[in-house]
C-alpha cells in the first residue's frame, strides 16, 4: 500500500482484500500487537469471542493447532482485522461489511 493512499481523502475509495485458510503462519500477527495498541485490542476481543486466546495461537503455535479450520478461520480474520485497525482513520473505518467466511468462525463476527 502506497503512502498516497494512506494520506488520501477520508472518503477515498478503499478494498481491503482478506487472506484465507492456507495463509496462516506461527508468528502473524505478532509485530502488529506488540507495536500498536488498537491492533493488540482487536486480538483481545476476537480472544474473548471466542474463548482462543488467539493472539498466543497466532504469535506462538502451536503449527498444528493454528492449522485447524476450528482456529485457523477466527486467527486469520482477527491478524487481518487488526492490520486494518493501524490505519489512520480513527475510530470510523470507511466499511460495513463483514470478511468473508465469517459463517466458518466460532466467534460468529
Amino acid at each position: 500500500m502506497g503512502r498516497c493512499l494512506l494520506s488520501a481523502p477520508p472518503h477515498a475509495p478503499f478494498a481491503a482484500v482478506f487472506p484465507g485458510q492456507g495463509a496462516q503462519y506461527v508468528g502473524m500477527g505478532r509485530e502488529l500487537a506488540e507495536q500498536f495498541p488498537q491492533a493488540r485490542e482487536v486480538f483481545d476481543r476476537a480472544s474473548a469471542a471466542t474463548g482462543v486466546d488467539l493472539l498466543d495461537l497466532c504469535a506462538n503455535g502451536p503449527e498444528d493447532a493454528l492449522r485447524a479450520t476450528a482456529n485457523t478461520q477466527p486467527a486469520i480474520l482477527a491478524a487481518s482485522l487488526a492490520c486494518l485497525a493501524t490505519l489512520p482513520w480513527g475510530s470510523t473505518p470507511p466499511w460495513s461489511a463483514p470478511a468473508p467466511s465469517t459463517s466458518r468462525t466460532r466467534s460468529g463476527w
